[in-house]
């Protein structure tokens, strides 16, 4: 029984910078819900429901773009022939955890502006996205690497 390799260096980085994704959102989560202890919108700062829909919609649809632009495109992001394909796949990996991290902070963007629990919502989707682009060896291959 052969033991398990242990990932190559490009395939660590890209984990790594995964990670440091992961954390980053994480702890702007924190510092939102810390920021604003209560799910109840001040009522010294009433905001029209027209922005509200708008913030909503915005966060949502970065949400639901990310998603499909993840899953269709960073497979086949363009990278110069003379690259090696670990190098690929880290660039792609990086692209892909990137796309789906930008709207996770906008949905907390979202939350410290209204908070709406719906935005919460919406960032837990877009977490779950960010989740999603761990960079395993089946997703490292599909990748290029």
């Amino acid at each position: 029984m052969d033991a398990p390799r242990s990932p190559t260096p490009p395939l660590l980085a890209a984990r790594v910078a995964w990670g440091a994704m992961v954390a980053g959102v994480l702890g702007l989560l924190v510092a939102a819900v810390a920021a604003r202890p209560s799910f109840v919108r001040p009522a010294a700062r009433p905001l029209e429901d027209d922005f509200l829909l708008f913030m909503h919609l915005t966060a949502g649809g970065l949400t639901l773009v990310a998603l499909v632009a993840v899953r269709l495109f960073a497979p086949i992001l363009p990278v110069h022939r003379d690259v090696a394909p670990g190098k690929v796949a880290l660039t792609r990996s990086i692209a892909s955890g990137a796309i789906c991290e930008a709207p996770a902070v906008f949905a907390l963007v979202d939350y410290l502006v209204t908070g709406e629990r719906l935005a919460l919502a919406i960032f837990a989707v877009a977490l779950a996205g960010l989740l999603a682009t761990f960079p395993t060896a089946a997703r490292w291959a599909r990748l290029g690497g």
